[in-house]
Formats: structure tokens, sequence, C-alpha cells
């Protein structure tokens, strides 16, 4: 049986880093695999994950992944968010 297949973009920021980490570790994800698209940097070697390296604005580039991929995770940090009082 084929193990199924996550698209995570973003996996070696700062949110995404700490997914990816998190998802390998997580008994319910066991059975499953990564693709790890990385725009600058590159991640450890593991059996689980696959990386492409490139940008997330190539299309063709993210499409291709995404092809036989059920679900992906998209990271970012939020930039420019307004504060929330919640007093």
């Amino acid at each position: 049986m084929v193990k199924p297949l996550l698209l995570i973009t973003g996996a070696t920021g700062k949110v995404g880093r700490h997914f990816l980490r998190a998802a390998l570790n997580d008994s319910k994800l066991e059975g499953y695999r990564f693709r790890a698209l990385c725009h600058k940097r590159t991640l450890p070697v593991h059996d689980r994950v696959e990386t492409v390296n490139g940008s997330i604005s190539d299309r063709g580039l993210v499409q291709q992944p995404c092809g036989t991929s059920p679900m992906s995770f998209t990271w970012r940090p939020a930039k420019n968010r307004q504060k929330t009082s919640w007093t």
C-alpha cells in the first residue's frame, strides 16, 4: 500500500519546520510521507521527506507536487497583522 503524501510549503521556515518535525514524530501520521517545498534552504535527509527546491511563486513547480498530494499545508508568518485587545 502506498503511504499518503502531503505537500508542505514553507517547510524550512519558522512555522513550517516545527510543523514538519512534529508531524514526523506524531504517531497518528506514522503512515504519511511529506513533500517539502523549500525556497532557499535545505532539510536534513529523512526517509519520509522528499525535498523539492524552488519558489512558491513558480506555479508549475507547485502544481507538480500537488498533483499527487491529497492535501497541502502552507506556512508563513502573518505580516502587518493588527493587534487585538482582549480587554
